[in-house]
């Protein structure tokens, strides 16, 4: 026997040509003079068939609930993300839940997001507003701990967790009124429980992105403050604030252990959110704002940047990998049971009598094993690697100067040794955003591959101690950098490889290195170059740190005016063998190629390349934003003994 009309069921529909609706009966019990509705042009999706009206049970994404004959009713496909669209609808029936978390895990694990169309009742979006306009606490967090949370850019808003059932701040008669009226929890408990359905979806199909999903946070909401002095008040308490151990650890237990975000658009459209792919590892994805939808993201595996539009709010939340052994907990209770004895460690040093000191306020790294930002560089420093490869073709073909002897090596000029620790060619050395710093592409061909990466670190730490190309032109900043001749100078001084140019030699030149920066970004300020070989970083340290030394009274002041700000980097970069051989002729580099620093295996030390960067502030007492203090530094030769 034939069945009627089950071909649109669990469908994504658009109603078509439908009269307005009489109200339901319980809307008349509520409202005597309740008017028809109008669901003619929305879309939703169907939930059931009636065989005896021979209607489906449609749910718009608005909330409707209505009995719509097939022949108002069309199938919908949604147009793409990139024109307002949408990837899933999330299910108002749990015969799709199945179907729903497939798909959803499918696009987690293909394309990292997926854009989801909630159903979010027209009560709900108007009394979402009010709620909001009630709460009086909104926040700011600390400078280096809202990236984090609220993503790049995060100047112009504000944020406040939600917790739901337990917010003294809402107007909670409003809620209890439309409680009565619609028998249902209204507005922001209504989201906040969207939130709740959807990671739990997710928490199912974690194991297949590679990760237990055990728990959601605490929603937060996030909108533009309502202006800059709003945002200057809230960034002033957050400044303010004491942060504790237990603070920063749930901070970077939170940090680590996130996985997926959702952001639920619950009022107003417009604006955008941008999603980074981790490394540059592709385009930037940007998704348009829609009321009622919700992006859910890896961020383990991108970051965002969320630009919403006048007064449209968001509500977001993440959901957490399971706790690892001996990993902290989010709530580091264990840690608040010794808060005295943490107080009672001594503050650092203070320089001599003025209470002042250097403190490094951000650093940037490009090393071997694809690091490429600080929080690699943890990573790698906690699972224990070295980043020391074979010499990769790439390079050069070592085979050819190479022999496994060394004694036998050192008699016809070859190495003994083929690992060292290189960048990456094609993510790390030989990249090089020249339109950035408004370089030509003639010009950065000839420069040492080293120096363009200085250009590309360097401004990477600035940014992270909070500047922009605007707010350093003009800055006055002394930076010092340690390098060393590069391979690369014999390369390009060999005709063969490459016309010689009027500028060739110029762009090789190691006095260029540190002055480079201060060009192209228009900063002032002292800044050289410096070569004292495997210590060249470290002097550049030091010669920062004495230019920066507050003063001390009834001290001889010897270095001039002392700089508010600075900033030491150290690169170096491997093109060829010949240094190579050099070294292991004087039988200093490892034969087994590792090092093994205070062992007595230890044979000698391996070669590495890299690029690194660290930012320094003159601070008043104690510093809370600050990753470490500069307490001293000496520089010195003793004669014929080194």
């Amino acid at each position: 026997m034939e069945e009627y009309g089950r071909e649109l069921e669990f469908k994504l529909v658009e109603i078509v040509n439908q009269p307005p609706l009489p109200p339901s009966p319980e809307a008349l019990a509520k409202d005597p003079n309740a008017e028809h509705v109008d669901v003619d042009g929305k879309r939703g999706q169907t939930l059931a068939y009636v065989e005896e009206s021979r209607k489906y049970i449609v749910e718009t994404f608005d909330g409707d609930l209505v009995a719509i004959e097939e022949e108002h009713l069309q199938e919908y496909q949604p147009p793409p993300v990139a024109e307002g669209g949408f990837d899933l609808a999330f299910p108002g029936y749990e015969g799709r839940a199945f179907e729903f978390q497939s798909d959803l895990a499918t696009l987690l694990t293909e394309q990292k997001y997926c854009v989801v169309q909630m159903t979010l009742k027209q009560g709900d979006r108007k009394v979402l507003p009010r709620q909001v306009q009630d709460i009086d606490n909104w926040v700011r967090f600390m400078p280096e701990f809202e990236p984090v949370y609220m993503g790049q850019r995060p100047d112009g808003k504000k944020a406040q967790w939600y917790l739901s059932g337990d917010n003294q701040d809402l107007d909670m008669l409003a809620i209890e009124e439309a409680r009565q009226e619609t028998g249902m929890l209204p507005g922001l408990e209504t989201a906040d429980e969207h939130l709740k359905h959807l990671a739990i979806s997710i928490c199912n199909i974690a194991p297949y992105l590679g990760f237990n999903g055990i728990c959601r946070s605490n929603a937060m909401l996030h909108m533009n403050c309502i202006n800059s002095e709003e945002e200057m008040n809230l960034l002033d308490d957050a400044r303010s604030r004491a942060v504790g151990a237990g603070v920063i650890q749930g901070h970077l237990s939170f940090y680590h252990r996130r996985k997926i975000c959702m952001i639920y658009f619950v009022n107003g459209s417009g604006g955008t959110l941008t999603l980074h792919p981790a490394n540059r590892a592709g385009e930037d994805i940007t998704i348009s704002c829609q009321e009622g939808q919700a992006v859910v993201f890896r961020h383990d595996f991108m970051d965002y940047t969320y630009l919403p539009e006048g007064r449209q709010i968001a509500m977001q939340a993440w959901v957490f990998r399971e706790q690892q052994a001996g990993e902290c907990s989010l709530s580091q209770p264990e840690l608040l049971a010794y808060s005295d004895s943490i107080e009672a460690i001594p503050r650092g040093p203070l320089y001599g009598n003025n209470g002042g000191s250097v403190d490094n306020m951000s650093f940037c790294t490009r090393i071997p094993g694809l690091v490429v930002a600080p929080e690699n560089y943890w990573t790698g420093l906690s699972s224990g690697y070295d980043g020391v490869i074979r010499i990769p073709l790439c390079r050069w073909d070592h085979d050819m100067y190479w022999h496994g002897e060394p004694d036998i090596a050192a008699q016809i000029g070859k190495a003994y040794t083929q690992h060292k620790g290189l960048l990456d060619n094609d993510q790390q050395m030989f990249v090089f955003d020249n339109e950035f710093f408004g370089l030509e592409e003639d010009e950065v061909r000839k420069m040492d591959p080293p120096q363009r990466c200085a250009l590309e670190v360097g401004y990477d730490c600035l940014f992270r101690a909070g500047y922009t190309k605007p707010k350093l032109r003009g800055e006055s900043m002394v930076m010092m950098t340690g390098t060393a001749l590069s391979d690369f100078e014999s390369q390009q001084m060999n005709q063969w490889r490459m016309p010689i140019a009027s500028n060739t030699r110029d762009m090789l030149n190691l006095s260029v290195t540190a002055a480079r920066l201060h060009y192209c970004l228009g900063m002032k300020g002292r800044c050289g170059t410096v070569e004292t070989a495997c210590s060249s970083s470290l002097t550049a340290v030091g010669l920062v740190h004495a230019q920066m030394r507050p003063d001390q009274a009834g001290q001889q002041k010897l270095m001039g005016r002392q700089e508010k700000i600075g900033m030491a980097m150290g690169a170096n970069g491997h093109f060829d063998p010949f240094y190579m051989i050099s070294l292991c002729s004087a039988k200093m580099l490892s034969i087994q190629g590792r090092c093994f620093t205070f062992d007595q295996s230890g044979d000698g030390f391996v070669r590495g390349e890299g690029i690194a960067a660290m930012f320094f502030k003159q601070s008043e007492g104690e510093d809370l934003a600050r990753l470490a203090m500069l307490c001293g530094s000496c520089m010195n030769q003793d004669g014929r003994s080194a």
